[in-house]
């Protein structure tokens, strides 16, 4: 079994891979949409169409909080896998990158060592981000969370106030 080969058996298995996160992601999507929606019919029926006083304003306002909850962790939750399926496809990217340059090293007279180097420097590179970035600045780890985002809005601009109090010009 040559390199060509290899390389092909994990270039398709990184394909397998990226295809099963990006299904996943696609049926939390369509459950997320089913749920809210089934969630949405239920609350507008029990508060608008039903006429007794039997309800409460209180169980309205839970109801949209679970709601709203609901959405932006089934959100957070197709986000996450929607990365982790483009990161498996710029693998495989870059195993495609180096069947290239093992094509292209073959009948190689020093002429495209410039052209090899490129497709095989940064083949494999996939950015992350993690929750605290080098630009001292918070991401969100669950981005798409309502009530999240805004604590980390909040935690930003504090942040902010106190490098201005630290750093005096």
């Amino acid at each position: 079994m040559n390199i060509n080969e290899k390389l092909i058996i994990v270039k398709n298995s990184c394909d397998k891979e990226s295809s099963k996160y990006y299904r996943t992601a696609n049926a939390i999507l369509t459950f997320t949409f089913l749920g809210v929606l089934i969630l949405a019919i239920g609350i507008f029926q029990t508060f608008f169409y039903n006429k007794s006083k039997f309800v409460d304003n209180k169980l309205f306002y839970v109801c949209v909080a679970v709601l709203i909850t609901f959405f932006g962790v089934f959100i957070s939750l197709y986000r996450m896998h929607i990365k982790e399926s483009f990161k498996y496809y710029h693998l495989s990217i870059g195993f495609m990158r180096m069947e290239i340059a093992i094509d292209i090293a073959k009948d190689d007279e020093n002429q495209k060592s410039d052209l090899i180097k490129a497709l095989t420097s940064s083949a494999f590179t996939v950015e992350t981000n993690n929750f605290l970035s080098n630009k001292k600045k918070v991401e969100s780890p669950l981005p798409g969370h309502f009530g999240l985002d805004g604590v980390i809005f909040l935690l930003n601009r504090i942040m902010g106030i106190l490098e201005k109090i630290e750093k005096p010009k």
